[in-house]
């Protein structure tokens, strides 16, 4: 805000690019259109990074383990990173 007004009183005289009018309401919903070769490519590659974060998440916890000498629930993990 400060800001703000001090470029105007200080900039008065020199023409300030303005972005526009700010719309008021709810913005229109637009629904995205996907081709079936679309959504196939989407499902493999949420399908291999999902099978990436498991291995990766696991491999941490095993490292995890061996350095606090305890040891970690695989099914609890991969049940939170579904979740999350």
């Amino acid at each position: 805000m400060v800001g703000t007004v001090l470029s105007l009183w200080l900039f008065s005289t020199t023409d300030i690019r303005c972005i526009g009018d700010i719309a008021f309401g709810i913005p229109v919903i637009h629904w995205p259109h996907f081709t079936q070769d679309q959504i196939t490519t989407i499902a493999l590659d949420g399908m291999i990074l999902g099978t990436f974060g498991s291995i990766d998440s696991l491999l941490t916890s095993v490292i995890a383990d061996s350095l606090t000498r305890s040891e970690h629930k695989p099914n609890k993990e991969l049940v939170g990173q579904g979740i999350g």
